[in-house]
C-alpha cells in the first residue's frame, strides 16, 4: 500500500531448505523478468549454491520487507519499521511458500488490517475488518438469521421439488420470494451454509438428485 504499514510477526525457512529456497527463488525470477531462468544474470546461478548467496539474491530481490540469515542457517523475515508497497514482495513469499515455516505476518496502516498467512506449503492473504459500537452485534444477529434461514442446514425456501428442505406452499409465493432473497443475501455474502456458491452451485446442491 502507498501508506505506513506496520508489520508484526515473523516468517522463517529452516535451514535444511534454504538451498531449495534458492532454486525456487530463481524460477520466481524468470517468471517475473518473464525470462527462462538460464537466460538470467550467470551470478544468480552461483549465488543459489549457498546460504548466503541466496541470502544475498533475497535481499536484492525484496523492496521493502527485510531477511536474515540466521546463525543456524535459517532464514528469517520481517521490518523493525514501517514500510511501504509491501504488496511488492509479495510475489517472493508466493514462491518460496512450498519451504517457510507456518506462520504470519499481521500488518496494519491506515486504519486497515490484514494478514499474510503461510500454512501447508501455501500462501493467501486474508482482510480484516474493525468493527465499532452498534456494528459489534452483525455478527450474532446474522448467525441467529442463518438458522432461521436455513433449518437442518438446508435453504427454508427448498420446496416439495427440493430434498430436505422446508416446504413452503405455492400460495405463498411472496413469502418464498422474499426468503429467496435472503438467502442469496447471505450466499454472496459469504454466511451460511451456502457461502460462495453461484446460483447453479445452490441449484444443484438443493435440487433432488
Amino acid at each position: 500500500m502507498g501508506v505506513d504499514v506496520y508489520v508484526d510477526g515473523t516468517l522463517s525457512i529452516p535451514a535444511s531448505k534454504v538451498l531449495e529456497a534458492g532454486k525456487l527463488l530463481l524460477e520466481a525470477l524468470g517468471h517475473k523478468e518473464e525470462v527462462d531462468p538460464e537466460y538470467l544474470p550467470p551470478e544468480y546461478a552461483e549465488q543459489i549454491k549457498t546460504p548466503k548467496g541466496i541470502f544475498d539474491l533475497l535481499k536484492e530481490s525484496l523492496t521493502s520487507l527485510e531477511a536474515s540469515l540466521e546463525d543456524d542457517g535459517s532464514l528469517a523475515f520481517g521490518m523493525e519499521d514501517s514500510t511501504r508497497h509491501e504488496e511488492a514482495d509479495q510475489w517472493v513469499f508466493e514462491a518460496l511458500a512450498p519451504v517457510f515455516d507456518d506462520g504470519e505476518f499481521y500488518m496494519s496502516g491506515d486504519e486497515y488490517r490484514w494478514m499474510w498467512e503461510i500454512k501447508d506449503g501455501k500462501f493467501r492473504e486474508v482482510s480484516a475488518e474493525t468493527v465499532y459500537d452498534h456494528d459489534e452485534n452483525a455478527v450474532p444477529t446474522i448467525e441467529k438469521l442463518i438458522g432461521i434461514i436455513y433449518p437442518a442446514g438446508k435453504p427454508a425456501s427448498a420446496d416439495a421439488y427440493y430434498a430436505g428442505g422446508c416446504i413452503v406452499s405455492s400460495e405463498h409465493s411472496a413469502c418464498l420470494s422474499l426468503i429467496e432473497e435472503i438467502e442469496n443475501i447471505l450466499r454472496e455474502t459469504g454466511y451460511g451454509p451456502q457461502a460462495g456458491m453461484s446460483a447453479l452451485d445452490r441449484l444443484s446442491e438443493t435440487a433432488r438428485p
